[in-house]
């Protein structure tokens, strides 16, 4: 049995690229941290581990009961992802939650607005066209109709890099740099322009969101926004290394622009330090060259 005085936080999915990093943060807060995963391994150093199969068992409610912060980090995309059980998962979890006092902040992700030509705003209407997006999209529904609103802080993330745990598309760079002559095929026209938040600031923001005790729809982005050829080029330019980069012209089911405005942020929860993507491109490097050595 999970302790009152042993629990601060319950990171459910506390071993992925997020919930590592997040864990790692709140430790070094002083704060304690239980983190659920199908894992033993990955857990951060101090955080007590708990190996639970989410879609095999449920999380006994004492867990939840005495948590006062609950991070729901799990429903992200991996091999043999399936939205249906996902979706089933994150029920369970809500019902648990509904019977908790516990504070609730689950990640999505901006991509639900859609085509944004201009910042979406977290009023902006949610446009989702592809099935990521509308699944996450779902997921907020779902968490929204179960827990009351003045206990839940939803994310929606622009894309967020900066550890090797990560799968996007510049976790897919950095591991090409780790190759003597690197290349990469981008499909669609390449100017696909996505905003981009080093992993450490996005921390940064999550425990300003929560010290501010701010609920409902946050926003988190830099407000400024890449091409993925700009990506390609700032990455070539920091490892002083040529990327043979390749552009299929094949057309994307996603958004050509996703442009996230983050004024709610900065103005209401105070945060607003964002590292440069050339910086963090160059940080992120280095973690990468550290972790092959």
């Amino acid at each position: 049995m999970v302790k009152k005085q042993e629990v601060n936080n319950l990171l459910i999915g506390g071993t992925g690229f997020i919930g590592s990093v997040l864990g790692q943060s709140l430790i070094a807060h002083g704060e304690k941290v239980v983190s659920v995963s199908n894992v033993s391994k990955g857990h951060s150093e101090g955080v007590t581990p708990m190996v639970i199969d989410l879609y095999q068992a449920s999380c006994p409610q004492e867990v939840f009961d005495h948590a006062d912060n609950t991070f729901i980090l799990i429903g992200q995309i991996h091999k043999g992802f399936d939205a249906d059980q996902e979706h089933q998962v994150l029920a369970d979890l809500a019902r648990g939650l509904k019977a908790s006092q516990s504070r609730v902040f689950c990640f999505s992700t901006a991509l639900v607005y859609g085509e944004t030509p201009r910042p979406a705003t977290e009023s902006t209407p949610c446009e989702p066209i592809e099935e990521y997006s509308k699944f996450k999209l779902k997921a907020e529904s779902l968490l929204q109709e179960h827990i009351s609103s003045d206990r839940l802080t939803i994310f929606r993330l622009a894309n967020i890099y900066g550890s090797t745990k990560n799968r996007g598309i510049i976790g897919v760079l950095m591991n090409k740099l780790m190759h003597p002559k690197p290349e990469i095929t981008l499909n669609g026209d390449g100017q696909q322009r996505r905003d981009y938040v080093f992993i450490d600031d996005l921390i940064q923001a999550i425990l300003a969101v929560a010290h501010k005790r701010h609920h409902g729809i946050v926003n988190i982005s830099t407000g400024t926004s890449h091409s993925l050829i700009e990506v390609v080029d700032l990455a070539s330019e920091i490892s002083h290394q040529t990327i043979d980069c390749q552009v299929t012209q094949i057309p994307i089911n996603e958004p050509q622009n996703s442009l996230v405005d983050n004024t709610r942020l900065k103005t209401v929860c105070k945060y607003s330090e964002f590292t440069p993507l050339r910086q963090g491109l160059a940080k992120t490097l280095k973690r990468y060259q550290e972790d092959s050595a």
